[in-house]
């Protein structure tokens, strides 16, 4: 997949991230707001992680992203690898469990 299609799939998820209001659980998908890390901010969702834990996450996650390009991050998180994906003036975070239960996708506005 293409830089451009990274984009355009994150752009998807992200836009339905805006919509509805983050449980408390960590089952099931979760709209987690707006965020401020880094200097940016993030449309952020997740699954089977709470908020709380994906927001932590995500200032992690901007401290290690590279300024350009796709780059698999070193390291796990929540039992997740994770992409970072930057073009097109957006920075955006995709995150996976092995077995798909546990995500995270973050777009920067």
């Amino acid at each position: 997949m293409t830089g451009g299609a990274h984009i355009a799939t994150i752009l998807a998820v992200a836009a339905l991230a805006t919509a509805g209001a983050a449980p408390a659980a960590t089952s099931g998908y979760h709209n987690c707001g707006t965020v401020s890390a880094g200097g940016r901010s993030w449309a952020l969702a997740s699954t089977g992680i709470s908020c709380s834990v994906a927001r932590g996450i995500l200032k992690t996650l901007v401290t290690k992203a590279p300024s350009s390009g796709f780059h698999r991050l070193a390291g796990t998180f929540a039992q997740m690898k994770c992409n970072s994906i930057v073009g097109g003036g957006k920075h955006a975070f995709q995150c996976s469990s092995r077995d798909g239960r546990t995500t995270l996708t973050a777009l920067s506005h």
